[in-house]
């Protein structure tokens, strides 16, 4: 098996220009950014590639022609580094999607969701669609898991604290997927429980925590978070916002009594 991937490496090498590089991911692990997958849904394989031409990424698509290897399309790349590089079923469940992160920053990164359409990749996601965080998931509703992969975009804002929106494929676009809010932002309230530890005094990482509390239905954490927030000396973040986080987590408290 190693022996067959090792060969395919070395054709891959031979088919591209001279002076190009393959590109390697870090992480998880280090290996050579090359998927085999069926972009389109024809049952068969295409073969994705990324790899640098005098510091300049490219991505090519590969074909088996009459049991050849042939690169069929070619497209430059963003940035100066490939972060993440995946075939999976965003948009659809009958054929994989390529996903690329492309490092802009050292604490930004792009995220593009292509469609090989048998001619071009096509760019399914919005432009500028930025992140410094990434996680993509089967993440539970209250129903439990359907089999649509959920986004979870982490964009920096100050600090260590981050703008966190979930995102899923809808008809022809991604849309925002409150329906997993309860499952993943405990998650991210687990983060700001660890950041309002190592910074008791900061006004923003409580008032992420509260968000982040409030998004995960845990309404009577989320207003003593809020509480903390207001009682501090405010820096980062106005009290008229801590305010409204606030009116908003009472409304859902008292939503709730009536329920019950």
């Amino acid at each position: 098996m190693k022996e067959d991937y090792k060969n395919l490496i070395e054709k891959i090498k031979s088919l591209l220009p001279a002076s190009a590089e393959l590109i390697y991911l870090t992480y998880p692990k280090k290996e050579a950014a090359i998927i085999m997958a069926d972009f389109d849904g024809d049952d068969a394989v295409e073969l994705a590639v990324a790899y640098n031409i005098k510091n300049t990424p490219y991505i090519s698509i590969l074909k088996e022609i009459k049991c050849q290897w042939q690169i069929v399309y070619t497209a430059q790349g963003k940035g100066y580094n490939l972060l993440y590089f995946k075939a999976l079923n965003i948009s659809s469940d009958k054929y994989k999607d390529l996903v690329l992160g492309w490092q802009l920053e050292a604490q930004r990164a792009l995220l593009i969701i292509c469609q090989w359409t048998g001619t071009e990749l096509k760019e399914l996601s919005p432009p500028n669609l930025y992140y410094s965080k990434l996680d993509i998931e089967d993440m539970p509703s209250h129903k439990g898991c359907d089999g649509i992969l959920e986004i979870a975009i982490w964009t920096k804002l100050y600090g260590k604290a981050y703008r966190t929106e979930i995102y899923r494929w809808h008809k022809d676009r991604l849309m925002v997927a409150t329906d997993v809010y309860p499952y993943y932002f405990k998650k991210v309230a687990r983060y700001y429980q660890a950041m309002v530890k190592q910074h008791p005094n900061t006004d923003f990482y409580w008032y992420q925590l509260s968000e982040a509390q409030f998004k995960a239905g845990q309404y009577d954490k989320a207003l003593k978070s809020i509480n903390t927030a207001l009682s501090l000396y405010m820096i980062y973040t106005s009290k008229e916002k801590l305010m409204n986080l606030k009116k908003l987590i009472l409304s859902k408290i008292k939503s709730k009594e009536i329920t019950f």
